[in-house]
């Protein structure tokens, strides 16, 4: 999976930006999703790219099938892991 930056919290960030994105560090951007990527899956679960309407449909639910916690949670246990070796 390719790690871009993307749409969060209704800002744009473009990839040119990188990660030298002026904000304050709390509100950093780890990770983000953009429509590139959804429509990558699309063209390989469905067979076809997906119209706005459909994109609109995956951004507004995409969040609640995102496991955060779960994904920060197994993170932080690698880096315990990295730590004791």
């Amino acid at each position: 999976m390719k790690r871009r930056w993307r749409r969060w919290r209704g800002i744009e960030v473009s990839p040119a930006m990188g990660r030298s994105i002026t904000m304050k560090h709390n509100d950093k951007i780890i990770y983000a999703i953009c429509v590139k990527d959804v429509q990558n899956v699309a063209e390989e679960h469905l067979g076809r790219e997906l119209i706005d309407k459909e994109v609109s449909f995956v951004e507004d639910r995409i969040g609640d099938y995102i496991d955060w916690y779960g994904a920060i949670s197994s993170v932080l246990n690698d880096l315990n892991h990295k730590k004791l070796k």
